[in-house]
């Protein structure tokens, strides 16, 4: 796909499954058919040294610093026509995880398409590191909100566990094995009230569904998390939570430490 097509043709993009059972790494998953295209990207983004073969590729890619690295793995797949798909941290990384749609996802992959035409991988890189993608969205003239809104938070510490909860929850409905969610996914949306396999299936059965509602929305679950009030925010969109015989389950489960009262005393 060239960098003068029209927009239309760009947001014409699959989502890549990497092989299950694998790391988040692309650098090591990619398939054999996508060797080439390791090279390739590696060509567009200028880097040096030069590499002719992907045996001189991966010594490179194994001394990059992990954020320059993450930003290779990327382009490989942008520049294969695909996107990272749930389950690992190039979903989240790259705001993937904040979009309340398939559509949406759609529509940030092809401002990232226009991204990486218009500056350079060096460009690129520093956006991720210091948080500035909102910058660089500004300069290409986008008027998607949803997407400047996204473009803002990519490489943000202070992401919401939202996103990380989305992302573990999408990977268990096509991994089941998948690993247990991060504290702070725990500690947010009540994993850590889970005393059996029981209640860790009867919440990720809540959450899946909750993802699967066309309102769902993960900003606004957040906001739901720190206010403490999951049950309530949940039940508008997963009616399972407020049926009586499940009703005193969820109340346990969904519990968090939030809203969070300091106290503060004068000496």
């Amino acid at each position: 796909m060239g960098c003068g097509e029209p927009i239309n043709e760009i947001t014409r993009l699959l989502t890549f499954t990497f092989p299950k059972g694998t790391t988040g790494d692309a650098s090591l998953v990619v398939p054999d058919i996508f060797t080439q295209k390791k090279l390739d990207a590696y060509s567009f983004t200028g880097q040096l040294p030069v590499c002719t073969s992907i045996k001189q590729l991966q010594v490179v890619l194994d001394s990059l610093e992990p954020k320059r690295r993450l930003c290779h793995e990327f382009y490989v797949l942008l520049l294969s026509q695909y996107y990272p798909s749930p389950g690992y941290g190039h979903y989240v990384a790259f705001g993937f995880a904040a979009c309340p749609t398939e559509e949406d996802e759609k529509r940030l992959a092809a401002a990232y398409q226009i991204l990486i035409r218009r500056f350079s991988f060096d460009e690129f890189v520093e956006a991720f590191k210091t948080a500035q993608f909102g910058r660089l969205c500004l300069s290409i003239g986008s008027q998607d909100r949803l997407v400047k809104k996204v473009l803002k938070e990519v490489g943000s510490m202070m992401r919401p566990s939202a996103y990380s909860l989305k992302n573990y929850i999408l990977s268990v409905v096509h991994d089941p094995l998948a690993v247990a969610p991060n504290i702070s996914v725990s500690v947010d949306y009540g994993f850590m009230n889970c005393q059996n396999e029981a209640d860790r299936e009867a919440l990720v059965k809540v959450y899946k569904l909750y993802f699967g509602n066309k309102g769902a929305d993960p900003g606004k679950l957040h906001k739901a998390c720190i206010r403490g009030e999951l049950s309530i925010y949940l039940r508008r969109f997963v009616s399972l939570v407020n049926t009586p015989t499940k009703r005193n389950i969820y109340s346990r489960l969904l519990r968090n430490p939030y809203p969070l009262v300091f106290w503060f005393v004068s000496c």
